[in-house]
Order: C-alpha cells, then structure tokens, then sequence
C-alpha cells in the first residue's frame, strides 16, 4: 500500500482495530481516517456514503466489532428460527435408520 494513501478503519478502538491503526502507524502511513460510533453510526447508509464522499479513502478496514456483533445475532436469530422450524417436526414423521 502506499505510504500516502487515504486509509479509513472502522472500529480504530478496538481490538484488532487498535492493533491495525498501530500497526498501519509503525508502518508509515500517516493519512489515516477514524470516526467513533457517536460520530458515524455504520448501519446508517446514507452516512456512510457521505463519510466516503467527503474523505474518499483509497483502502477501507472494517475492523468494527459492534457491527459484526450485531449482525451475526440477527444472522444467529434467523438460523435459530429457521433450526426451530426444521426440529419441530414430529419425531414420528422423521427417518430413522438402524431402529
């Protein structure tokens, strides 16, 4: 990557995106671009899109642990629901093999 390009990490506060920015520091990259959630909220689009339009960065690191903490209980939901709906059925009306 070179050295002067726009980089934006989402989640700079975090774990790994604390261990990013110092690595991406130590590195020699100065041009870094941070926003905390009380200043962008990433699962507004059209902010998002603003951010973008107004920094442009040339590399994005989405290191965001709220946001894949968030979506992996929707996604944890709708397997749940779907799982529930698949183990409903009655065990009379299943396959069973070897009994």
């Amino acid at each position: 990557m070179d050295k002067h390009a726009k980089i934006y990490v989402a989640g700079h506060r975090g774990l790994v995106g604390s261990a990013l920015m110092r690595n991406l520091e130590g590195s020699g990259h100065a041009n870094l671009v941070t926003r905390t959630h009380a200043e962008l909220d990433l699962t507004d689009q059209a902010a998002v899109e603003a951010l973008f339009a107004a920094e442009k960065p040339n590399y994005v690191f989405l290191a965001d642990q709220d946001l894949s903490i968030r979506e992996s209980r929707k996604r944890w939901g709708t397997w749940r629901a779907t799982a529930g709906r698949l183990n409903s059925t009655p065990r009379s009306q299943t396959a069973r093999r070897g009994s």
